[in-house]
């Protein structure tokens, strides 16, 4: 019998877990946001609370996979929403495939806000599923910067696919401090750790 791959819950159950956290770390990232930026965010349950967050800012052009995030965002506080098309995928509430790609390499971003499935001394950032491994390389092609949201739970998290090193990583914002391993690569790679507290 093969091994049962690792997989991830669905979007609509990951949004009811760990809300303290995500929420801290959202507020946390949208502290790095100024008004009138261009972002790129791709689809998470962390990254959605983001956009929550993001509703205390201006004038933002964002760039998403995710309709969870474009209906947090869109008509608001003058936001500017570009939502990738391509194929819908139920599980993760967002699109994939080369149309998603498409509309991504159109934009140049700020910064580029990205969610995570596990992150690891030996492969660094990686997600469960190769479409959203994808979509996070192809914001991370098109931003200034890039910043990591993730909750502590992905310190050792078994997601099989690579999004990226470490050195393409400019801040990864938690609620917990990495392991000794991890915070030594974060620190070799230039990648500011930022510990965020909940209210």
């Amino acid at each position: 019998v093969l091994p049962q791959a690792a997989s991830e819950p669905p979007f609509s159950r990951r949004m009811k877990e760990r809300v303290g956290a995500k929420q801290a770390i959202a507020m946390a990232v949208a502290g790095l946001i100024d008004d009138g930026m261009t972002i790129l965010i791709d689809s998470g349950s962390t990254t959605a609370y983001v956009a929550r967050a993001l509703l205390k800012k201006r004038d933002l052009t964002v760039v998403t996979n995710s309709i969870a995030i474009a209906h947090t965002l869109v008509g608001r506080c003058e936001h500017q929403v570009y939502l990738a098309g391509g194929s819908i995928r139920g599980d993760i509430a967002a699109s994939v495939g080369p149309e998603a790609h498409d509309l991504i390499s159109e934009f140049r971003g700020e910064i580029a806000i990205l969610s995570i499935g596990s992150v690891d001394a030996i492969d660094g950032y990686k997600d469960f599923d190769v479409d959203e491994a994808r979509i996070a390389r192809a914001m991370i092609e098109r931003s200034n910067r890039v910043v990591v949201a993730a909750d502590g739970c992905k310190y050792g998290a078994r997601a099989p696919v690579r999004i990226c090193g470490f050195e393409a990583v400019n801040d990864f914002v938690t609620e917990a401090a990495p392991p000794a391993d991890l915070a030594e690569r974060m620190r070799a790679a230039g990648t500011q750790v930022r510990i965020a507290v909940a209210a």
